[in-house]
């Protein structure tokens, strides 16, 4: 995990290169970004307006405002860049909006971290369903005056804090996935790289299941992982196995869970289908966030990196890339 502090200095505004676009529209792209941070939000300017550079400052400034309430991000060999979208984060205390004023309160029970019953519709969170439909209207009208049609990709970061458990996160999932959003996007820190990156999660299939094809035709390879508290169980074409937890009983962490194992047999299965690309990771609900984004992790590429840095650039030339289009659902208790 990493814990969010303050970063030294700000980013001084640059005196515009030869050729750039000028004062004015620097200045209109300003006013479209503060349509989706929200009123009373600025960024600073940057020369190259990159997405993922304003992004990571826009998560920044949340962080930072939320001070003890922000969430410790879990540790990733993701790389992605981040878009610039609207982003949901969710600490050890409340789930919040980038942009909007609600927070939606998580209260500490005997039972662990749970989302309050008046903020509880059925699987939706009331409050969040709010915010999320706010962000939406201010994304159309940014799109609206960048290129005169409010069609917009409704991309969703999503940044969970590493203890979070899987009870709390499946609503955040299900609200999302229901007020309209696309593409799931998780916001991690990849300490290679020193930096916040990404992981793309895809969307689960609801609806009427595809037919079967031909008998004779070979079945697909439908590879599910089921993580629990004892460790975590592999399904598919090729079989069931088990991979319990390192200590035998409940796993008491991240490192209790054999991930060695499971990327032998990921990668057992990847040569049997060399061209599948997708697997479904489903979760207890007491599992956490730094287990989920692991999993996905190891179910991505193979082997297992080193911690050593020079190591690390070894292993990006020579890696092998397994399954690396996840789906992310609800799963055994």
């Amino acid at each position: 995990m990493v814990g969010y502090g303050p970063r030294s200095g700000s980013p001084a505004i640059p005196t515009p290169p030869a050729g750039h676009p000028g004062i004015a529209a620097t200045l209109l792209l300003a006013v479209l970004t503060g349509l989706l941070l929200g009123p009373g939000r600025v960024l600073a300017l940057s020369d190259s307006m990159d997405p993922d550079r304003l992004a990571r400052h826009q998560l920044d400034l949340h962080l930072e405002s939320m001070g003890a309430r922000a969430p410790e991000l879990a540790t990733s060999w993701a790389e992605g860049d981040l878009p610039w979208a609207v982003n949901i984060v969710v600490g050890p205390t409340e789930i919040t909006v980038i942009g909007s004023d609600r927070a939606v309160p998580l209260v500490r029970t005997d039972d662990g971290l749970v989302i309050p019953a008046e903020e509880r519709l059925g699987q939706h969170i009331q409050g969040l369903r709010d915010a999320l439909n706010e962000a939406q209207e201010r994304q159309d009208m940014r799109q609206l005056l960048r290129s005169g049609s409010a069609n917009p990709r409704y991309e969703l970061l999503i940044t969970l804090d590493a203890s979070l458990p899987f009870s709390v996160t499946l609503p955040v999932l299900y609200t999302a996935a229901n007020t309209g959003y696309g593409d799931h996007i998780f916001v991690v820190h990849n300490p290679w790289l020193d930096r916040y990156t990404t992981i793309l999660t895809v969307l689960p299939s609801w609806g009427i299941p595809p037919l079967p094809g031909p008998p004779d035709e070979r079945p697909p390879l439908s590879l599910r992982l089921e993580l629990t508290d004892r460790g975590i169980a592999i399904f598919g074409a090729n079989g069931a196995a088990a991979v319990p937890c390192k200590s035998g009983g409940s796993c008491t962490g991240l490192d209790d869970y054999d991930w060695a194992e499971l990327s032998r047999l990921l990668s057992i299965n990847k040569d049997s289908y060399p061209d599948e690309l997708q697997v479904t990771v489903a979760l207890a609900s007491t599992v956490t966030t730094e287990v989920l984004l692991r999993t996905l992790d190891v179910a991505r590429w193979s082997p297992i990196p080193e911690e050593d840095a020079a190591a690390h650039a070894d292993w990006q030339r020579t890696r092998r890339t397994l399954f690396d289009l996840p789906i992310v659902a609800g799963g055994p208790e």
